[in-house]
Order: C-alpha cells, then sequence, then structure tokens
C-alpha cells in the first residue's frame, strides 16, 4: 500500500497564490465591465420628471429611482413624439387637405403623427421597438447618448452594439459572462495544476503529485506526458485504475502483478491526503536551531566591513522558516540564481563565514563581502550569507531582482591536487547539499510559483560553468516549473514577469 502524506501548510501556501495567478482582480473587472454594459441598457435618466421630453420622447410617469448595478426598478413609461432625431419623417404622416380627417373636423389638417408609441424608458427598448416598428435603426450619438446616466456612458456602446446584434436581447452580454467565468476556471486550474478534477485535489498533486511518481517509477522514461496525465484522470476522474494499468502496460518496465498492485494501491483521493503535519519541513543538514525571529534584513550587516566577532551566519532549519523568511522581504524577487564556490571535496568546513572572510580578502577583485544569500555546505546545511533583503552581488545584470544560492563545490578533488581544473565537475556537490537544495527550491516555488531559475551559467556573458548542471531543465523535471524567458532576457520585474506569463 503506497502511504502519502501531503503537508496542510504547503497546500495553504498554494492555495494563498491562487488569487494573484488566476487573476481574479482581472475576472472581477470584467464581470463589473459586463454589468456595467447591462445597466446602460437598461437604466434611464428620462422619467425622472414627469412630463419631461429628451430627444423627442416624453415621460407619462416619474420614476425617483437611483441608479444600482444589480437591482431592477420599475420602468418608466414614455411616449414617442414625431421630433425623435432621424425619425421625423418616418413618424410623420403625410395627410393631404382632402384628407377625411378634414371633413370631419371642419378643419385645416396638417401632417403628423396618427398613431401613439407607448413604450418603456430604457435605452434598449427604445432603440429595439423604434428599430422594429420603422425598419430604421436609430443613431446612438442622436437618440439614446442623453438617456443613459453619465456615469454609464463609457459602456454604453458595448452595449447597444450588443442589441445590435441579437435584435432587443442581451444574449451576447451574458455570453461574455460565461466566458469569464470559464476563463476563471482555466486561471485557477493553471495556477494549482491544470489537471481536470476539482481544486483541493488539483492543489494536492501541486504540492505532491505522488500519482506520476509512482506511474514513473515502474515504466521506462519514454512514456508520454500525455499518458500519464491520462493515467491520472483515470485515477481520480474515472475511477477506473483497470483502464489506468491498460494505458501504462506498452512502458512497464515491471511484471504484470507488480504494476497492477502498484498502479492499483495508488489513492485516488489527493486531497484526503493532506496532513496537518509537514513531513517536508524536516532539518537541513546536521542540525536544526531552535525557534527564532526571522529578519531577512539584519541590521547588524556592514559588508565588507561587517563586526566578525558578533556577526553571525546563520543556519536555516527548515522549509517553513524560508517560507517565513522569504514572505518577509520587501525587495522584489522574480529569480534565482545557483552557482558554486570553487571549493574542493575535502573542504566541509566552509560555510557563509568562509565566504564572506575570502570574499573581502581577494586582491583580483573588491567584494562587499559575502555576495550570495545562501551558501549550501557540503553536509546539506544551509547558512545565510548576506541577507537576502540586501541585494547581492553574485550575477551580473540579475542581481536586482534574483536571490543567490551557491553550493560549496567545484572541484571533484581534495585541495592540493595539480591541475585542479581538470576535475572541475558536478560531481563535486554531494546528495545532501542536492537534497538541501530540493527543499530551498520547495520554499522558492511556495512563495514565487512563477520564479524564473538559472545557474551562473546560464546568466555570465563569459559561460562560467557553475554550478555544473543545466538548472532551467533541473527544475523543469523536479518541480515542473519552466522558465518563461531566457536568462538573456532578464531580469524581469515582478511587474513584467506577470505580463510576460
Amino acid at each position: 500500500m503506497i502511504n502519502v502524506n501531503i503537508p496542510s501548510v504547503r497546500v495553504n501556501e498554494v492555495l494563498s497564490n491562487i488569487p494573484v495567478f488566476a487573476e481574479l482582480q482581472r475576472f472581477q473587472n470584467d464581470v463589473n465591465n459586463v454589468a456595467q454594459q447591462i445597466a446602460a441598457a437598461k437604466v434611464s435618466v428620462l422619467g425622472r420628471t414627469d412630463g419631461e421630453t429628451i430627444n423627442g420622447l416624453t415621460s407619462l410617469t416619474q420614476n425617483v429611482d437611483e441608479y444600482s448595478i444589480g437591482s431592477e426598478s420599475i420602468p418608466g413609461i414614455i411616449t414617442v413624439t414625431p421630433s425623435v432625431p432621424g425619425y421625423e419623417t418616418t413618424l410623420t404622416s403625410t395627410i393631404g387637405t382632402s384628407s377625411d380627417l378634414g371633413s370631419i373636423t371642419g378643419g385645416t389638417v396638417s401632417n403628423g403623427s396618427l398613431n401613439d408609441i407607448v413604450l418603456s424608458n430604457s435605452p434598449r427598448s427604445i432603440k429595439s421597438v423604434l428599430s422594429s416598428i420603422t425598419g430604421i435603426t436609430p443613431e446612438f450619438a442622436q437618440v439614446i447618448a442623453d438617456l443613459v446616466p453619465d456615469q454609464l456612458t463609457e459602456f454604453a456602446e458595448d452595449a447597444f452594439s450588443a442589441i445590435d446584434q441579437v435584435e432587443s436581447s442581451i444574449n451576447t452580454i451574458v455570453n461574455n459572462v460565461n466566458s469569464a467565468i470559464a476563463n476563471l476556471n482555466f486561471s485557477v486550474n493553471t495556477a494549482v495544476g491544470g489537471s481536470n478534477i476539482n481544486v483541493l485535489d488539483n492543489v494536492s498533486l501541486n504540492v505532491d503529485n505522488y500519482i506520476e511518481r509512482e506511474v514513473r517509477k515502474v515504466t521506462n522514461n519514454d512514456i508520454p506526458d500525455a499518458v500519464v496525465s491520462d493515467v491520472i484522470r483515470d485515477l481520480t476522474v474515472v475511477k477506473d485504475p483497470n483502464r489506468a494499468i491498460e494505458r501504462v502496460k506498452p512502458y512497464s518496465k515491471v511484471s504484470a502483478a507488480v504494476l497492477e498492485e502498484t498502479i492499483s494501491s495508488i489513492p485516488a483521493s489527493p486531497s484526503s491526503n493532506i496532513t496537518p503535519y509537514s513531513p517536508s519541513t524536516d532539518s537541513f543538514g546536521t542540525k536544526s536551531d531552535k525557534t527564532k525571529r526571522v529578519n531577512p534584513s539584519s541590521s547588524d550587516w556592514r559588508g565588507k566591513n561587517t563586526d566578525l566577532r558578533t556577526y553571525e551566519f546563520t543556519e536555516v532549519s527548515s522549509v517553513e522558516e524560508l517560507v517565513t523568511e522569504f514572505r518577509s522581504m520587501t525587495r522584489p524577487i522574480t529569480e534565482f540564481v545557483a552557482h558554486w564556490t570553487a571549493n574542493y571535496i575535502n573542504q566541509g568546513h566552509v560555510g557563509a563565514r568562509e565566504i564572506h572572510e575570502i570574499s573581502i580578502n581577494r586582491s583580483d577583485i573588491s567584494f562587499d563581502g559575502c555576495s550570495y544569500h545562501y551558501i549550501i555546505k557540503r553536509d546539506g546545511t544551509i547558512e545565510r550569507g548576506r541577507p537576502v533583503n540586501i541585494q547581492g552581488a553574485h550575477a551580473r545584470g540579475h542581481n536586482k531582482y534574483s536571490i543567490g544560492i551557491s553550493f560549496v563545490a567545484g572541484y571533484n578533488c581534495p585541495s592540493g591536487t595539480p591541475n585542479p581544473n581538470r576535475y572541475v565537475s558536478a560531481e563535486s556537490i554531494t546528495p545532501a547539499q542536492m537534497e538541501s537544495f530540493d527543499k530551498w527550491l520547495l520554499a522558492f516555488y511556495s512563495v514565487w510559483p512563477g520564479g524564473q531559475a538559472f545557474g551562473h551559467n546560464d546568466t555570465d556573458p563569459n559561460r562560467k560553468p557553475d554550478p555544473g548542471f543545466d538548472v532551467p531543465e533541473y527544475v523543469a523535471s523536479k518541480f515542473g516549473k519552466r522558465n518563461v524567458i531566457a536568462a538573456i532576457q532578464g531580469p524581469l520585474s515582478p511587474e513584467q514577469l506577470v505580463l510576460i506569463s
């Protein structure tokens, strides 16, 4: 039986990002605009005064209704006179001097209206009724403009355009609302994972897609992503593990019995696996600190003039602590850049303090102390270097909106080895360091789900090799996150990243 524990703290973090990444504000604006268009077609100023005439339209009742979106008012009643702009000849009947009316009345008869047209005072009603009776569509500017309340004028043309298309209905506007709702649903699902299941299940799989993990364990690397997605849907929506088993059989690397047992034992309800504790917040490295107040902008930091007799390069204790630290930042962040420090495999003692001292003592270049925000020691311990709220000096052109994190690694050989450049390799990074890096990434993407991931080998114009591996591809395979820009296009401000995403 597969045991899955999805930490509730991670679920809450993903849910908290939905309003931003699902663009709820845009949806709210869309709905408000549609509501304004509807009101512009239904609400009229005609009738506030009994007997008032506007553009040849005369009110027969008096309404004292205030304009309010979402509230229906009793429509006012008006009558149409022959002086409506654009209808003077259409609404006026030509009467000859020998007309029967002259004989009946015994007087002189002139041209005029022989019919009374009575209708409601809404712009929608006026436009549709006059069009229906006469076959002529009135010009908006001539007839309708003066009837719409001032606060609705900018929305009126869209409203009447919809009426023109569907006669007297507002189906087009209703369709716009439905379209906005569909876009909202799509945005929410995109923000939390995109699977065709309920939002909480999507969030759960966004935190830990254990279904994909288990499927890939028993299949070859050539299984298409589309097949994996279909299997997730089979298990979570259709609730048909047999169908899922048949899908993965062509790609299986285990026996039929093991495959069937594995797929059948996968929990089919992701959200039911949410737990109140977080197994992912275990300590980094070799020890855990006691609970402490996180302060990402230490007032004791003085760059190269920092008093090292009193300043402490503190250790990071947990993912939760990192998330708190990131959320406390005031400096805008859109990306991180990963490095290595060009150290050797026997330098496990090196941490943030040592990197700081090396930086200020270099004679070939001037550094204002440790240029990275986080240092991952060889035992996996993560130490804070330069306070994260202070801009780093680690990736030229990318420092403004980035966090710098560096492995104590570079040379896959002991110090003193002749020709150490022959041993420059990503293999100098220990498994413990990579495990801590994964947890650091988990915290980073919890706070900045759309953050961009780069290595120094992506941002440096001289193509420096650190950190020795393809960082964008690593996070894409590990976390399903892909950059929307190339390093050469960056950095982007938060506002620019939102627009381009």
